[in-house]
């Protein structure tokens, strides 16, 4: 703003009309940037959504990934429930979920982040490792004699 004599003494105001419109932008800039911030918490909010207690991440091609690898782990190792009998390994079942891995892998190349392809490769590198172990393992144990106790 600037002040100006007139004629006669009088004190003239004079508004500058492009502050007024800079501030405007501004305001309306800000006001933007606020909303878009509140869209993305609510998405945000609605991406990890509330189950029994736990806050589930938003999906991610790493989720997605871990997801089918900790299917094969289980498949593989078998697992026991307290209570409950003990489920053996599900050798078919892991290696359905490793070449599905191997599937996903071969069907994103060229998609995916240096990061995301790395980790993919080297969740089926371990997960084969795992299995291979295991089918040892398994092959071994079939053909020693039982032992008496």
């Amino acid at each position: 703003m600037n002040s100006d004599q007139h004629e006669g003494g009088e004190r003239r105001i004079i508004v500058d009309e492009d502050w007024k419109e800079q501030a405007q932008a501004e305001k309306e800039a800000l006001q933007r940037q606020l909303e878009e911030k509140k869209r993305q918490q609510e998405a945000g909010q609605a991406a990890g959504a509330q189950t029994g207690g736990q806050t589930i991440p938003p999906a991610s091609f790493a989720s997605l990934v871990s997801s089918v690898a900790m299917q094969a782990a289980l498949a593989l190792q078998g697992m026991q429930v307290e209570g409950g009998p003990t489920v053996p390994p599900d050798l078919p079942m892991a290696r359905h979920l490793i070449d599905t891995l191997e599937i996903l892998q071969e069907k994103t190349k060229g998609n995916l982040t240096d990061d995301e392809a790395k980790m993919l490769h080297e969740v089926i590198a371990e997960l084969q490792l795992l299995y291979v172990e295991m089918v040892s393992q398994l092959s071994k144990a079939a053909t020693q004699p039982p032992t008496e106790s």
